[in-house]
């Protein structure tokens, strides 16, 4: 299991100064140098995350709170992402294979419960993702 505390407990130290229009710079930037990734987002829903795809897969995944999440191996470049956003790099976003404390989803992810179906113990990226959309 991949501990995932060290990134929360970084994102809810610095929680005050990430702002939605901070994700969509990230994603913009991103989608400035890989042209072929296209968004899926609702911000008028209150959506917390933004989706770049290509045309089979998810490939980054930017959070309203200063994480993004990287499909790797990809063509997208982890080391220009700014210093103050945790990046993880994932094999997988389909497989089980990240933990962490319940709480500090909550911190960085108000709203989330385990009457989510969310397993802190034992989930996906896309997990995270399905709970905390």
């Amino acid at each position: 299991m991949i501990d995932l505390n060290p990134v929360l407990e970084s994102v809810a130290r610095g929680k005050g100064g990430w702002r939605v229009e901070d994700a969509e710079l990230i994603a913009v930037t991103v989608l400035v140098r890989e042209k072929e990734l296209m968004v899926d987002w609702d911000r008028g829903a209150g959506e917390r995350w933004i989706r770049l795809v290509s045309r089979t897969d998810v490939l980054v995944l930017v959070t309203t709170a200063p994480i993004v999440f990287v499909l790797t191996p990809s063509a997208i470049r982890v080391a220009e992402f700014p210093d103050y956003v945790d990046v993880v790099e994932a094999a997988s976003l389909d497989a089980s294979l990240y933990r962490c404390r319940e709480d500090l989803v909550e911190c960085v992810f108000p709203g989330v419960t385990s009457s989510l179906g969310f397993d802190a113990s034992s989930f996906s990226v896309m997990d995270l993702w399905y709970s905390t959309i």
